[in-house]
């Protein structure tokens, strides 16, 4: 079982993914390190920017530890292609 829930934020925290994992000393000391993480006091999660940097910063962090909800991995896969359509337009620009 995956240690490490992602799930896309909602509501005020759409711009966010929510971190879920069950208290662990390791798991919150490398949460720690991730730019923008911050403790949801009142709902008791950790949560991080919604972009594709952070993504990839969680990956190298975590792991396989890492769940992805359903929801996160459709952001994520529209997200990788835009960000691929920006990088062939650039050369397309570039070459002109």
């Amino acid at each position: 079982m995956s240690k490490v829930q992602l799930v896309k934020g909602t509501g005020r925290r759409s711009n966010r993914i929510d971190v879920r994992f069950k208290f662990d000393r390791k798991l919150v000391a490398k949460i720690k390190k991730v730019p923008g993480a911050r403790w949801q006091r009142s709902d008791a999660i950790w949560s991080v920017p919604l972009d594709l940097d952070t993504c990839r910063i969680l990956r190298e962090t975590f792991g396989r530890d890492l769940k992805l909800s359903k929801e996160l991995k459709n952001w994520a896969r529209q997200a990788m292609a835009n960000e691929r359509n920006l990088g062939t337009l650039a050369n397309a620009v570039s070459a002109d």
